[in-house]
C-alpha cells in the first residue's frame, strides 16, 4: 500500500457566500476525477442529519440547494461537513464548518505534491472569504501538528495586510473605551448638574450602550465560521427590519432610537 501524505488547518470566521462556498468545492475536488471517485456533503443540525444523494462521485451545484433545501435554512449553514475522494491514485479531501467557530480541512494524498498545492490553495481560498475583524484578530491559519506534539500552531503563512486590516487591528475595540473616558471627564468637571443634564445623558448612555453592545457582538460574529445562504448580502437596514432581520440587532437599534428622543427632549425641554 503506497504511503500518504496527511495535512489538516483550519481558519477562524470563514464566511462565504453561496457562490464562493461553491467554488472552494469545485477546487477541492479539482483532480479528483477517478471511476471510484466518491463526494459526501453532510449538515447536521441537533440530531437531524441532512446528507447529499448517495453513490455521487462530484458534488454539483444542485446538490447543494437540494441539501439547504430539505434541511429547512434559511440564513446560514454551520455545521456542514464535506467530503471528496478517489483510491487510484490516493485523494482525499475534507472540509468542515464548525460551530466553534473555526473551518476546519484535510488533504491526505499518495501524490506529495498534489497535497501539498491542494493545502496551499485551500488554505489561500478560506483566508481570503473573511471579514476585516476575523482577518485581523485571525490573520494567520493555523496547523496540527503530531512531532513533538499533538495539538494547533499558527503557521507560518504570506498574509497580505491592507490598511483596513491594520486599521482593524490598531484600534479594536477602542471606538467602545474613548467615549466612556470623555464621558467620565465631563462629569468629573461638572459635579453639580441640573436634572434635565442628567436626563440627556442618560438617554445619549443607553443610545450609546445599545451601539456598543450591537458593534461588540458584530466583532464576534465576524469570527465565527458560516455559510451565508441569503440571495442578497446584508445591510444596516436588512438587519432590524425585513424577514430575515436580527431580534438582537433590531432590540439594539429600538434601544437606541429610543436613548436618542429622550435625549432631544431633555435638550430641548431641559434648557434653562
Amino acid at each position: 500500500m503506497p504511503r500518504t501524505r496527511e495535512q489538516s488547518g483550519r481558519v477562524r470566521g470563514y464566511q462565504p457566500t453561496l457562490s464562493e462556498f461553491k467554488d472552494i468545492l469545485e477546487l477541492a475536488q479539482r483532480g479528483i476525477d477517478a471511476a471510484n471517485a466518491t463526494a459526501e456533503l453532510r449538515y447536521r443540525r441537533g440530531r437531524d442529519v441532512t446528507t447529499s444523494d448517495e453513490n455521487i462521485d462530484k458534488v454539483q451545484d444542485e446538490d447543494l440547494s437540494k441539501l439547504i433545501k430539505e434541511s429547512g435554512v434559511s440564513k446560514y449553514l454551520v455545521n456542514l461537513t464535506f467530503i471528496s475522494g478517489q483510491k487510484d491514485p490516493s485523494r482525499d479531501v475534507r472540509i468542515f464548518i464548525s460551530p466553534d467557530g473555526w473551518t476546519y480541512y484535510t488533504v491526505q494524498s499518495s501524490d506529495f505534491t498534489w497535497a501539498l498545492g491542494r493545502f496551499h490553495e485551500l488554505t489561500e481560498a478560506l483566508l481570503n472569504s473573511r471579514k476585516l475583524p476575523a482577518k485581523a484578530r485571525f490573520p494567520l491559519p493555523e496547523i496540527f501538528s503530531s512531532r513533538r506534539y499533538r495539538g494547533w500552531g499558527a503557521a507560518l503563512w504570506n498574509v497580505e495586510l491592507d490598511w483596513r486590516i491594520k486599521l482593524a487591528r490598531m484600534f479594536g475595540a477602542i471606538p467602545i473605551v474613548v467615549p466612556l473616558f470623555i464621558a467620565e471627564v465631563i462629569l468629573l468637571f461638572q459635579p453639580h448638574i441640573s436634572s434635565g443634564t442628567i436626563a440627556f445623558l442618560a438617554g445619549i448612555g443607553c443610545a450609546y450602550a445599545a451601539i456598543a453592545i450591537g458593534y461588540l457582538r458584530w466583532l464576534t460574529t465576524a469570527c465565527r465560521s458560516r455559510i451565508s445562504i441569503l440571495e442578497c448580502p446584508q445591510h444596516f437596514f436588512s438587519l432590524i427590519i425585513g424577514k430575515n432581520a436580527d431580534p438582537g440587532y433590531r432590540a439594539m437599534f429600538i434601544v437606541t432610537a429610543a436613548g436618542v428622543v429622550v435625549a432631544i427632549i431633555a435638550f430641548i425641554f431641559g434648557r434653562p
